[in-house]
């Protein structure tokens, strides 16, 4: 018998249910805040993640570029790119709901 996989509407599934990974306990946020401006701190609180935890999860989505860095002045931010966390979202929902 071959791998059989459940299709979750992911408008309320959080990836977090199906991924048990920091990366997708901070994606989840992106469904959350959107585009705005995160700090490593603003992402640790939201998550219940430690700070480096969050950072480790947060440098993993800047390089696949499912994030970016921003630097103003002295301050640090993240901003999700939010068109490319959404295909991703619905590429895995396109390939759960095919089998």
């Amino acid at each position: 018998m071959g791998m059989q996989f459940i299709w979750f509407d992911f408008a309320y599934t959080k990836l977090s249910d199906l991924f048990y990974c920091p990366v997708a306990k901070v994606l989840d946020q992106a469904m959350i805040v959107g585009n705005m401006k995160q700090t490593i701190s603003s992402l640790a609180s939201l998550t219940g993640l430690s700070h480096k935890t969050v950072r480790r999860a947060v440098d993993k989505l800047v390089e696949f570029g499912l994030m970016e860095k921003i630097i103003e002045g002295k301050s640090e931010y993240y901003r999700f790119k939010t068109e490319k966390v959404t295909r991703l979202i619905e590429t895995i929902e396109e390939i759960c709901k095919n089998e």
